[in-house]
C-alpha cells in the first residue's frame, strides 16, 4: 500500500517514473532547413540569388523561363508598331480616259494634211493594275501598269487624192488649199503601255488627294479617213512621239476596298513631230478594288 501512495505522489509531481527517459520536445520546421523544400513561398531564389553575390532578383523564380525566346510585351508592340506603319497593297482598275489636244489645229506632212477637232474628247479604254506602299494609312505610294486607248478627233486630207478631185488646178494651189476643212472627221486611234508612278493623300477618312507622273509608251496608232466614196487608212505612228509624258491631279475615295477616282493631267512633251507644239490633255475614270 505505501509503494502504491508513492507512485501517485510521483505522477502528480511530473516525475518521470523510473526506466523511463524524458521525451524533448518536438522542434519547429525551419523553412530554410532541408525538410521546408516542399514549402516554396517565393523568397527562397531571392535569398540564394543574394548569397550568390549578384543582389535581390524581382521576376519569375524560374530563370529559364526569362531565357525561353518567346518576346517580351515591350517587342510585341514594336512589332506591332512597325506593321501598323508600313503595309503593302495590290490593286486593278477598270475605266475609261478621254483624250484631246492643246496647240495648234492645222498640221502637215508632205502626203497628208491634219486638222485636230477643237474641244474634243474621245473616250478610250484603260485597265491594269498598281501595287501601293501604305505609310500609317495615311499616305499611298503607287506604281502600275495599264493598257490605254487614247482617242483624238481629226481631220485627214490625202493631197494626192486631192489633186486628182482637183486636176485643173495647179499643184502649188492644191498644196495650199485649207483641204483639211472638207473631209469628213476622222479618230486617230492610239494605244499606249502606260507606268504610272503616284502619291495619295487621305485627307478626310476615306477621302484622298494625289499627283501622279505618267510615262506612257506607244505602240500602235492608226487612223481611218474618208472623203464621199473614198475611205483609206493611215499609220500615224512615225508621226507622233514615241513617249507621252505627262502628270496628272487625281481624286478619289476608298469604301469597302472599292476605289472610285478621277484624274485630269497634261502632257509635257510635244505630241507629235509635225510642225507646232502640241500637247496631250487626258481625263481619266477609274473604278477598281484593292487586294
Amino acid at each position: 500500500m505505501a509503494v502504491i501512495l508513492a507512485a501517485a505522489l510521483f505522477l502528480a509531481a511530473g516525475a518521470p517514473l523510473p526506466g523511463k527517459t524524458p521525451s524533448s520536445p518536438a522542434k519547429a520546421s525551419d523553412p530554410s532547413d532541408g525538410a521546408g523544400e516542399e514549402y516554396d513561398s517565393g523568397i527562397l531564389n531571392r535569398i540564394r540569388d543574394d548569397r550568390d553575390g549578384e543582389g535581390p532578383r524581382v521576376g519569375p523564380k524560374n530563370r529559364e523561363a526569362e531565357n525561353s525566346g518567346e518576346p517580351s510585351p515591350e517587342e510585341r508592340e514594336r512589332a506591332r508598331s512597325r506593321r501598323k506603319t508600313f503595309s503593302f497593297k495590290m490593286g486593278f482598275s477598270l475605266g475609261a480616259v478621254g483624250t484631246g489636244v492643246l496647240g495648234p489645229r492645222p498640221a502637215f506632212t508632205p502626203l497628208y494634211r491634219y486638222r485636230f477637232v477643237e474641244g474634243s474628247f474621245e473616250a478610250g479604254f484603260r485597265g491594269g493594275m498598281e501595287a501601293f506602299l501604305v505609310i500609317r494609312r495615311l499616305h499611298y505610294l503607287s506604281l502600275g501598269a495599264f493598257f490605254e486607248q487614247r482617242k483624238i478627233q481629226v481631220r485627214i486630207a490625202e493631197v494626192g487624192f486631192m489633186r486628182v478631185l482637183l486636176y485643173s488646178l495647179p499643184a502649188e494651189l492644191v498644196y495650199s488649199l485649207p483641204l483639211a476643212r472638207y473631209v469628213f472627221t476622222s479618230k486617230v486611234d492610239t494605244n499606249y503601255i502606260s507606268l504610272p508612278v503616284a502619291y495619295r493623300f487621305f485627307f478626310y477618312q476615306d477621302f484622298y488627294l494625289g499627283l501622279g507622273l505618267d510615262i506612257a509608251v506607244l505602240f500602235q496608232a492608226k487612223a481611218n479617213y474618208g472623203v464621199v466614196f473614198y475611205s483609206s487608212s493611215v499609220n500615224m505612228r512615225p508621226e507622233l512621239s514615241p513617249v507621252d509624258f505627262g502628270g496628272r491631279l487625281i481624286f478619289g475615295v476608298v469604301m469597302n476596298r472599292v476605289l472610285v477616282e478621277i484624274g485630269l493631267g497634261t502632257g509635257f512633251l510635244d505630241y507629235d513631230r509635225m510642225g507646232g507644239e502640241r500637247h496631250s490633255i487626258y481625263l481619266m475614270g477609274m473604278i477598281g478594288y484593292l487586294i
